[in-house]
């Protein structure tokens, strides 16, 4: 019934001057403008204060002190 057509306009730097707008189409990439380095540092920080919650339940700072 309907047919939605999506356009993808890649505009380079000869024909936008000023205001050009950057974009890539893998957004995880590392580089801006993608979130890859947030996501990475985010599983990072989990994977430390997780092993922190572990060593804390099994009582290792209590036996190291």
């Amino acid at each position: 019934m309907f047919e939605l057509e999506y356009h993808i306009v890649i505009l380079s730097s000869d024909n936008c001057g000023t205001n050009c707008l950057r974009f890539v189409l893998d957004y995880l990439s590392l580089t801006y403008p993608g979130i890859g380095k947030y996501v990475l540092m985010m599983a990072l920080q989990g994977l430390v204060y997780l092993v922190l919650v572990l060593m804390a339940e099994l009582n290792v700072f209590n036996r190291i002190l």
